[in-house]
């Protein structure tokens, strides 16, 4: 219901404008420090990134211009940029730190159903990688032989052909 979000949220940003009322101060958020949480919620809805520590997986499903998208991300360990490519012939995705780090064991991406990915290929800065790709419904999660760890200046590359 990614239309419908939007509406939401700018029909409250359009009552909360500056002009009219406080821009920082959103009832229907609960006010102040809610409101800067539900900004981020924002963020995460539409990027549709999630990192699960315990696991070490990492679900990269943005909502929007999903082929050619490019957002921050922020987990308790570090933060930086994600980026994706998509075509008829290749999904690639990149993930960078800028700070800290980020570990994986897997990454799962969102694919569009009628177009079968066969291979994946990895690379942690220069270093190739091995790895094994599945298909889950609408997710294709690429699963590295090793724990992986994406520091600054050694970004995570992944790219699926058909």
């Amino acid at each position: 219901m990614t239309a419908e979000a939007q509406a939401v949220v700018e029909s409250a940003r359009l009552r909360h404008d500056g002009e009219r009322r406080n821009p920082w101060n959103e009832p229907e958020c609960g006010h102040h420090y809610a409101r800067a949480m539900s900004a981020w919620a924002l963020v995460v809805a539409l990027s549709g990134f999630h990192y699960s520590g315990v696991d070490r997986k990492l679900t990269l499903a943005p909502r929007l211009r999903t082929q050619n998208f490019s957002c921050f991300w922020s987990a308790p360990s570090g933060w930086g940029q994600f980026t994706q490519a998509v075509s008829t012939s290749s999904h690639t995705v990149e993930v960078q730190a800028q700070e800290g780090s980020l570990t994986l064991a897997s990454l799962a991406v969102a694919g569009n159903s009628k177009v079968t990915r066969r291979t994946a290929s990895a690379r942690l800065g220069q270093e190739s990688l091995t790895t094994n790709l599945r298909e889950d419904g609408k997710l294709r999660t690429v699963v590295f032989d090793r724990e992986v760890r994406v520091e600054p200046g050694q970004p995570l590359t992944v790219s699926l052909r058909a």
